[in-house]
């Protein structure tokens, strides 16, 4: 499918950019400490991966996932603040878009399992009232919808990277309705996570796609007790679930969590 559609792998992968111990340890406190007292504190994340480590069962299904995904997506929406809101669309319906003319003629269309939206304040509430990602972009005034960040659900972790041409094509769907060349994203089942980013071509048609390794969450046991999520790898994910989400529609910077390497 990629290949019929002019989008091919980026030379080497996204990995994590070495940073110096104090940048590291700020970006981490950050996403740590920013929105303490809301209801999807890191404090609060924390728990609520501990409650579903316990009560929840059949961890092999997509509707899991989606637990564990909702999660992540709630604590990095807590954490953007002031004049701008993080929308947040579970299968969204997109309407068909044309992605290859010739040599033969390829459409997209369907639902989205994730669609998160970075939109000024004052259109957040309009946005909100769409039925769908093309109403949702439509009214928007150039300006004022800053990022398109598609996250794609799946079931067992194993078979994850296996999916991924689905999520660059919905990727590319997405940047062409945003009119950008640029569109971060991820591929998920909720305790794994593999960073995405697509560059499009200048026409829009076609691009050139990378991928990050994946970050787990570490599952800690206890001798004394239930198993616990590990701390520091839920806060490394969120912290750069939060960085991708700001710079969605956004080249690769020097600063970021990721390079190409």
């Amino acid at each position: 499918m990629l290949s019929k559609l002019d989008i091919v792998p980026g030379y080497g992968r996204l990995v994590s950019r070495a940073m110096p111990s104090d940048v590291l340890e700020n970006k981490l406190r950050h996403a740590q400490d920013t929105a303490a007292d809301h209801v999807m504190s890191s404090h609060n994340l924390i728990a609520k991966l501990n409650f579903l480590l316990r009560h929840s069962m059949s961890d092999t299904s997509e509707a899991h996932a989606r637990l564990w995904i909702d999660s992540f997506l709630f604590r990095v929406t807590a954490m953007v603040a002031n004049e701008r809101r993080l929308l947040i669309g579970v299968e969204v319906f997109a309407a068909s878009e044309t992605l290859v003319v010739k040599p033969r003629h390829i459409e997209t269309s369907g639902k989205i399992d994730y669609v998160l939206l970075l939109v000024d304040e004052a259109i957040a509430d309009s946005v909100l009232s769409e039925e769908d990602l093309h109403g949702a972009l439509r009214g928007a005034k150039p300006g004022t919808v800053h990022g398109l960040f598609v996250a794609e659900a799946k079931g067992p972790s194993e078979n994850l990277l296996a999916h991924l041409p689905q999520a660059i094509v919905e990727m590319q769907a997405c940047a062409r309705r945003l009119k950008s060349r640029h569109i971060r994203g991820t591929l998920t089942c909720g305790k794994a996570w593999c960073f995405l980013f697509l560059k499009l071509n200048e026409n829009l048609v076609g691009g050139t796609y990378w991928v990050s390794p994946r970050f787990d969450v570490g599952i800690v046991p206890t001798t004394l007790g239930p198993r616990l999520v590990d701390e520091e790898s839920v806060v490394a994910i969120v912290a750069r679930l939060y960085d991708w989400v700001m710079h969605a529609a956004e080249e690769l910077d020097d600063v970021g969590w990721f390079v190409v390497r």
